[in-house]
Order: C-alpha cells, then sequence, then structure tokens
C-alpha cells in the first residue's frame, strides 16, 4: 500500500471484511476484485491467471517478492524458507499442483518432522513440541500450556471375546471392552503377533476365531441398563488415566524452573482442579504459606554464542511487480482451463476402448462422479474428445491388443533426476508412444506458433527419455490439439 501511495489505513479493509460477512459474499476474493479493481490487477491477476501454468516452487517465491513478504515480516524468515524446502521436497516427489499440496498439508500426509526448522545445537532457541515428542527429554526450563480437557465418548464400543483378546488368558469369561479404535487395535495386533501367521494369509484367523460384539452407547443410553453403564464408566477411567498419563510427562520435564500456562474456559474443570490443588499443596509444604511463588532456584543462562570470525552477509532481495510471460492459458477464460483439466482427468481414466468411444467416455465420467455444477463441463470434454478421437487415425492407440501397455499421467525421470509426468504412454512389443494432450483453441497471436514449437520441444524431450529406458524399441511422440482438430508426430 506504501508503494502504490495508498493509505495503509485498516479501518477500510476492517469494513470491508464486515460488509462481506454481513452480506455473506462469496467467494471473498471476488468481491475484493470487484471493490478493488486497480489492486487485483496489480497484484493478483497475474498469478490467478497462471495457477497451475507456473511450478508451484516459482509461484510462490514470486509471490514473496510482489508482496515483499521477508521485509514484511522479518522475525519469520526461518518459518518462510521453510516452507519453501517443504515445497521443494514435495516436488521433488513428482508433485506439482496446487490443490494436492494443499491437501497434502491439511490430510495428514504430510509428517510433522517435515515441517520442524533444524537450528545449531549452540543457537540459543526455544523448541516446540509435543507431550509425545517429549518424552524421555529433560529441559532447563519449560512452559507448559494447559487447556480444558474432557471425556469424549465413542459412538460406538467394541468387545472382543475375552477368551481370544491379547494377553488374556484362554477361555477367561466375557468381553474386553474399549474404543472402536482401541479394540481394532488390539486385534489386529494379536493377529499380527500369533504363531505362524504371515501377512496376507488367514491360517491364524482361522485358529483363532475372533466374537466382536458393537454397542452404541452415549451418557443417556448408559443411565438405562447396569451393562452399559460399566462399559461407559471403564471406558471414562480409561480416559481419565490416559489423560493423567499426560499431564504427568508434561510437568516433569523441567529440570529447574517450569512455567504452567492455562487457558480455561467458563465450563472447563481439568486439569485446572488438579493443578490448583497440586500447586497449592506443594507451596504450603515448601514454604508454609498458601501462596503462590516461582521457585527461588533458576537455571543457568545459556552463554551467547555468536561467530565472531566474518561479518554477516547482505541480503540481497527483489521486490515489487512484475510481468509474467505471456501464456496461452490468459486466452482461456477461467471455464476453459477448467475444462481443459477436466479432459485430462478424462483421459487418465481412459485405459482401452471397449465398447465405443461414446460409452466408454461415458463411463470414465460417470466413475469421476462430478459435482452437479461441473456436470456440463464434464459433458463438454467429453464430446470434445470423442468428436476428435472417433475417426481419428491415433484411435488405433486406444484398441487393446497383444502385449500392449497403456500408462496414464505417468511420472518418468531423465538422466538428471527431473521429473516429468506424461499423458499417455503406449508401450507395444516393438514401439513406443507418447501421446500429449493439448486443449484450448488457437490463440489469436502471434506467440501461437511460438508456443506450439514448445509444445513440439517438450515431447521430443519425452521421447529421448523413453528411448534411454526402451533402447530396445522404436520411439515416437505424437502432439493431440483436441479443440483445434489436428495433430502431428514429434520425433
Amino acid at each position: 500500500m506504501d508503494r502504490d501511495g495508498r493509505p495503509a489505513d485498516e479501518e477500510p479493509w476492517h469494513r470491508f471484511l464486515f460488509e462481506c460477512r454481513e452480506s455473506q459474499e462469496r467467494p471473498l476474493y471476488a468481491s475484493f476484485r470487484k471493490r478493488q479493481s486497480a489492486l487485483w490487477e496489480r497484484y493478483f491477476e497475474p498469478f490467478f491467471k497462471t495457477v497451475g501454468y507456473y511450478p508451484l516452487y516459482d509461484l510462490v517465491t514470486l509471490i514473496y517478492r510482489v508482496f515483499d513478504i521477508f521485509r514484511l515480516f522479518p522475525d519469520e524468515e526461518a518459518a518462510l524458507t521453510k516452507f519453501l524446502e517443504v515445497i521443494k521436497d514435495f516436488e521433488g516427489e513428482g508433485r506439482n499442483d496446487l490443490q494436492a499440496f494443499l491437501e497434502f498439508t491439511t490430510g495428514g500426509e504430510s509428517e510433522q518432522s517435515g515441517w520442524t526448522i533444524d537450528v545449531p545445537s549452540e543457537t540459543p532457541a526455544v523448541r516446540i513440541m509435543s507431550i509425545h515428542k517429549s518424552k524421555g527429554l529433560e529441559f532447563p526450563a519449560v512452559l507448559f500450556l494447559a487447556y480444558g480437557e474432557g471425556f469424549q465418548p465413542s459412538d460406538f464400543y467394541l468387545g472382543e471375546d475375552a477368551s481370544t483378546a491379547a494377553g488374556a488368558a484362554a477361555g477367561a469369561p466375557g468381553f474386553v471392552w474399549g474404543s472402536a479404535s482401541a479394540v481394532l487395535s488390539r486385534v489386529f495386533t494379536s493377529r499380527v503377533s500369533a504363531p505362524g501367521f504371515a501377512r496376507g494369509s488367514t491360517s491364524a484367523a482361522k485358529a483363532r476365531p475372533l466374537t466382536v460384539r458393537v454397542v452404541k452407547l452415549n451418557k443417556n443410553l448408559e443411565k438405562a441398563d447396569a451393562k452399559l453403564s460399566a462399559i461407559y464408566r471403564e471406558a471414562r477411567s480409561r480416559d481419565i488415566v490416559e489423560r493423567l498419563n499426560r499431564l504427568y510427562v508434561g510437568l516433569t520435564r523441567a529440570k529447574a524452573e517450569l512455567h504452567v500456562i492455562a487457558v480455561k474456559g467458563a465450563r472447563d474443570s481439568y486439569p485446572f482442579d488438579l493443578l490448583n490443588s497440586a500447586v497449592e499443596a506443594l507451596h504450603y509444604e515448601l514454604l508454609g504459606e498458601r501462596r503462590w511463588a516461582s521457585s527461588r532456584a533458576k537455571p543457568p543462562a545459556s552463554p551467547e554464542t555468536r561467530r565472531t570470525d566474518s561479518p554477516d552477509a547482505e541480503k540481497y532481495r527483489v521486490s515489487g511487480p512484475f510481468d509474467l510471460p505471456p501464456n496461452r492459458r490468459e486466452s482461456l477464460g477461467g471455464e476453459n482451463i477448467r475444462r481443459g483439466e477436466i479432459a485430462h482427468r478424462i483421459m487418465a481414466g481412459l485405459d482401452f476402448i471397449r465398447s465405443g468411444w461414446e460409452p466408454d467416455i461415458a463411463g470414465v465420467i460417470r466413475m469421476l462422479a462430478p459435482r452437479e455444477s461441473e456436470a456440463p463441463l464434464f459433458e463438454a470434454a467429453g464430446r470434445s474428445l470423442i468428436r476428435f478421437f472417433e475417426d481419428s487415425p491415433l484411435r488405433d492407440l486406444f484398441l487393446e491388443k497383444a502385449g500392449r501397455r497403456a500408462l496414464r499421467e505417468f511420472d518418468f525421470c531423465d538422466s538428471t533426476g527431473a521429473v516429468f509426468r506424461m499423458d499417455r504412454v503406449v508401450i507395444d512389443p516393438a514401439a513406443v508412444t507418447v501421446i500429449d494432450f493439448k486443449t484450448g483453441a488457437e490463440a489469436a497471436t502471434p506467440r501461437q506458433a511460438e508456443w506450439e514449437q514448445g509444445d513440439r520441444e517438450q515431447v521430443a524431450a519425452y521421447v529421448r527419455i523413453l528411448k534411454d529406458i526402451f533402447p530396445e524399441k522404436s520411439v515416437r511422440g505424437v502432439l493431440a490439439y483436441i479443440d483445434m482438430n489436428r495433430w502431428e508426430p514429434v520425433g
């Protein structure tokens, strides 16, 4: 804002967000584009047009540059750099899609250790970790964050026959009850460790038949029956023990100084009731008075270490708006870009044509189960594919033949380790054909020829990679321009 000579007053932006919330304007970026068209064109439109065109790493570094992120958040430099490292590792696995990365970061696929910022041991830093990660470790000083916890009953409880339960004596009466996840984990462990058990076999399961009862239970239902009440109380007791174990671990990591920071809701009781009584009793025993006090023994301060043999290098960063190189996606529009992505998804689901182009394409679309709002785009993409391939000489590459394999959206590495995802590779006994699908009508721009030459070079690179992988086979490439209704051989 300062760079554009605009006032950096926060009040108009707060009002904008409040008005959008009141009017339920969705999506928020569309409201911003409408009300702040100049800002949108200058700072956001280039990114909006090129998502999926630029590699994800390059896109994020450009965002850092445009918004001068490092200057705005100098204390977060390590975290911002680590974020780029995570993206680089993600791309190293052959994935380069923004949506896939968002799913990777939010769906539990990414390991927590991958986001850890490693610092030298002599660097004075605060280590942040979960209670589970802190087991077996000790520190001079610990800040323990306590939040309100309560019993969260499971919807379903499983009871395993005690005679077959892990650790139970044969013939023991009754059932061993627990939450569904706990019982299933115990059952799996006992089956895998059974004598003579081999992964993929059923011998152990046949030798030890499993009897499981399933109970749907809540606080109201447990009052109706004594047996149900016993199951509920046992589950509650297990939960209390687990919470006490976690609390014990958290409170015993400090060597000399422990600070407990509690965030207590109006209805929270645990662990605050326990902490209050324990701390008050401890202070009364040590100090003879009931009041809060800090430990008189302070941990020694860590000596500050800093390299003095050479000065820190100056940082060079470029910031400010930039012009992205023009690309054909800009002339397509959002709907046509999405239709092209859908066409690739349909072709990825098609191995061979068996019943005919129309029924087989329709079957792939049904399998993809598009949302109702996108059904017309899927139908339009399907019609374009049928119209292009049904009478094309390329249709032979979709026929099932003896010894033929078809790899779709498959990743290949070149001699340097770079990963390339190819749309369709047809492997025959004596030949290999790679097909690259292109969508979008011919653009009214002098750069069209330049773009098509880039397409040829891309497929030619694919051909070179496949020749290295299949040296005994002939390799050719094909560019298929779906919406232009033409194709050309490459290599």
